[in-house]
This record gives structure tokens, C-alpha cells and sequence, in this order.
């Protein structure tokens, strides 16, 4: 949750905005995410077990849920084989660097 909130906040949105600006049309944001968990809570704005995110990490879910009633950003569930910032995000086993150096674009030698 607290990734999503960060690159819809920190990275999505102000892109979204830019690019609105420049091409003077209205951009599309689609913000995937591998977690269904997460996707759920975002689309019923609140959770009782995430009430401490406020307070802990300066997340508000209604902040999030808000962005999301625009038609011009959408949600949409990926799985994580197709992520490829899976790499960046935990420890993966040996078996699985090759989807993931492809995923990235990096060709081995």
C-alpha cells in the first residue's frame, strides 16, 4: 500500500499532469499493481486494519480512493510474474532471473 500510494502520488500523477500540459489532451493513468489486497482496499476507500497508516506513514486511503473516482486513472491487477520491478523488490530465486533480466530488457552476454 505504501508503494502504491507513493508512485501514484510521487511519480504518477505529476507525470499524468505534465504530459496533460505538453500534449494538451487528457493522459491516461494506469497504475498496476500485483497485490489484490491492495486493489480492494483502494476501491472501498478504507480499512480498519490499515487505520494506523495515517498516523505511521502519512498514508491516507480516502486520498487514494479520491484519485481513482477520475476516468482517466485506473487500477488494474498484473500479476507478479509480469512485474518487472519484482527484481528491485525482494530476493529472487536463480530460476526466475531469466524472465526477470527479460522483463527489464537486459540481453545477458
Amino acid at each position: 500500500m505504501i508503494s502504491f500510494d507513493s508512485g501514484v502520488f510521487g511519480e504518477g500523477l505529476p507525470m499524468q499532469e505534465l504530459f496533460e500540459i505538453i500534449l494538451n489532451r487528457p493522459i491516461a493513468l494506469i497504475c498496476q499493481q500485483d497485490n489484490a489486497s491492495v486493489i480492494q482496499i483502494v476501491h472501498g476507500g478504507y480499512s480498519p486494519k490499515l487505520r494506523h497508516m495515517k498516523k505511521v506513514h502519512k498514508l491516507n486511503l480516502s486520498s487514494v480512493y479520491e484519485v481513482f473516482e477520475d476516468p482517466n486513472v485506473k487500477r488494474q491487477y498484473v500479476e507478479t510474474a509480469v512485474q518487472s520491478a519484482d527484481p528491485f523488490a525482494k530476493a529472487l530465486e536463480p530460476c526466475k532471473w531469466p524472465n526477470a533480466l527479460e522483463l527489464m530488457s537486459i540481453k545477458p552476454p
